[in-house]
């Protein structure tokens, strides 16, 4: 430890969203004077100055006997990268277009002056959570912090913290967000369960030989995801949630022109309803654990959305 072992410091990591270019507020409490080095880019420098030595190193400032640093930077949330895409455009990366199943790294590294780091809080709207046993924060020593959460409808809080005698002045940060299970049963598996409903309805109302009531019964349930889609806070239009609303009606309005025109025979439909459900299941699942898709999943949307990029770069261009 440094010549500051007295001087415990408080750090906390807190933004608005996951996604690149998000915001970070660092905020370091001590009660006497140190120095720190911050992660990511500097934006605003809210409390301490810059070090006389060095542009890297920032003072912290007195506030009522209370020293601090507080900065808003850029550059410490990163989106996680899709395995085997080697390009760097939207398509690289679980950011928006890849909505819900947005994906997010806390890789950076903390370091102070005169002082140790006793323990570091998270904080982050409730939609978002850590992917507990992935996400790791080291002091320089290789100490591993134990985690706790504090849990708020609005903002969640994840506190690192160690024993007295693994402090040092620096720390590794290795953390894995997410968006969390609630939003994601909301989302992703509520709908799913939705959709099966929808076909064992349109099949039923086919059952009286009368196509009013199939059509019927269809324009509801495309009215009723549309609503559902319309309440998904999409950051954009082009994701794979919308995608997938636009397959899950194709599905269903097949579903219901096969029952008026075969009836039972509809039921051969079956075939593309189980892969569809089986694979918005799994890649739920596989999200939750790992944060990312399964493999063939992401190489297809990663395709897609190069094509789309392709597509509307083209149509600038001649435009």
């Amino acid at each position: 430890m440094n010549n500051g072992d007295n001087n415990r410091l408080l750090v906390s990591l807190s933004a608005d969203s996951i996604y690149r270019h998000s915001i970070v507020r660092l905020s370091i409490f001590g009660e006497m004077p140190f120095k720190a080095q911050l992660p990511g880019k500097l934006l605003m420098l809210i409390h301490g100055v810059y070090s006389d030595n060095s542009s890297q190193w920032i003072k912290s400032s007195s506030i009522e006997g209370k020293h601090n640093i507080q900065a808003d930077l850029l550059n410490v949330i990163t989106e996680k990268k899709v395995q085997n895409i080697t390009s760097f455009g939207p398509e690289a990366s679980y950011g928006m277009r890849y909505y819900p199943f947005v994906s997010s790294l806390i890789a950076s590294k903390i370091v102070v002056d005169t002082g140790v780091i006793s323990s570091i809080v998270i904080d982050l709207p409730d939609v978002y959570r850590l992917i507990w046993y992935k996400s790791k924060v080291a002091q320089a020593n290789g100490q591993f912090a134990n985690l706790d959460h504090a849990y708020n409808p609005e903002h969640s809080k994840y506190l690192f913290s160690w024993n007295e005698q693994y402090l040092s002045n620096a720390v590794n940060l290795d953390i894995s967000i997410r968006h969390g299970s609630s939003h994601m049963l909301e989302l992703v598996s509520f709908p799913i369960f939705y959709f099966v409903l929808a076909l064992i309805g349109v099949a039923i109302a086919s059952l009286p030989n009368k196509s009013g009531l199939v059509g019927a019964a269809i324009v509801a349930a495309w009215t009723f995801m549309l609503r559902k889609w319309g309440s998904s806070a999409l950051p954009q239009r082009d994701t794979i949630l919308t995608f997938s609303y636009i397959i899950a009606g194709a599905i269903i309005s097949f579903w219901g022109l096969t029952w008026i025109l075969v009836k039972y025979w509809a039921l051969l439909g079956i075939v593309i309803v189980i892969p569809f459900v089986w694979i918005s299941i799994y890649a739920g699942k596989t999200y939750s654990l790992e944060g990312c898709l399964p493999d063939s999943l992401a190489k297809f949307w990663s395709k897609h959305i190069a094509s789309r990029d392709r597509h509307q770069k083209e149509v600038a261009d001649n435009s």
